[in-house]
């Protein structure tokens, strides 16, 4: 007889529901995470057609320019399947996210199409190996019950993020560096989330008092990008182990 407690596609096997809600509950972190992705994937992607245009390219040079990201997106696709086989998702999804963060900065040291377009190419290579790396995952954590739900969700977070980063754009000037410096802190906390399941809250005010101290009070110069990812870094690492102790103290 069917139980009535249950949610109509769960069905019974050999006792108990197949799932519930725990690997929605286990996503929220990857949910997060993905977020922010798209959120620093969106402001960058705004920037990089406005500041072309701004920068003086011609419309087939920022043509060129973005188109290249899509080459590399193409590329990433074919290399992300052996790195997960290799290492993992956590360590390919930081590593990714790590590159992608870098080449955003990259684009306001060295105001050049070839450049441009090369870290273009670098940004579409992490975004489609970021992208794999979190619908394998997620399906590591679906069953046949939840997988449509679960992706379902994924679908609105990846959308919402990146119109959450186009509306980033009137934040700052496009003219001046501090756009691109919150488009890498959004890519460079976004593999916080995985590690703090339990500490949205936190992640959330860590991207803020990142925001303050190197993004708003920075001076309008690219030499301020050469302490920007030992500091960012340096301050992820601090508060990944603050967050370890403090679970292990619990435990």
């Amino acid at each position: 007889m069917a139980d009535p407690t249950l949610h109509p596609d769960e069905e019974i096997i050999e006792g108990g529901p197949l799932i519930e809600d725990s690997p929605a509950t286990a996503a929220r972190a990857l949910f997060l995470g993905i977020l922010l992705l798209m959120a620093g994937n969106g402001l960058q992607g705004s920037l990089i057609g406005v500041r072309s245009e701004t920068e003086g390219f011609s419309v087939t040079v920022a043509g060129f320019v973005m188109a290249a990201y899509f080459a590399g997106f193409l590329f990433g696709s074919r290399v992300a399947e052996s790195l997960i086989a290799n290492v993992g998702h956590i360590r390919v999804f930081a590593g990714l996210a790590s590159m992608a963060s870098t080449a955003v900065l990259i684009h306001a040291l060295f105001i050049d199409p070839i450049t441009w377009g090369l870290m273009r190419f670098v940004t579409g290579l992490c975004m489609a190996g970021l992208y794999v790396t979190e619908e394998s995952w997620l399906n590591d954590l679906a069953t046949n019950a939840t997988r449509g739900r679960l992706l379902s969700r994924y679908m609105i977070v990846t959308m919402g993020g990146m119109t959450i980063g186009q509306f980033l754009l009137d934040v700052a000037d496009p003219d001046g560096v501090k756009l691109f410096l919150l488009a890498s802190v959004l890519v460079s906390t976004s593999p916080i989330a995985y590690f703090w399941s339990m500490a949205a809250i936190n992640l959330i005010i860590a991207a803020y008092l990142v925001w303050r101290i190197v993004v708003a009070d920075a001076p309008e110069h690219p030499r301020t990008f050469v302490a920007f990812p030992a500091r960012a870094s340096a301050g992820a690492i601090a508060l990944m182990r603050g967050q370890r102790t403090r679970i292990d103290n619990e435990n």
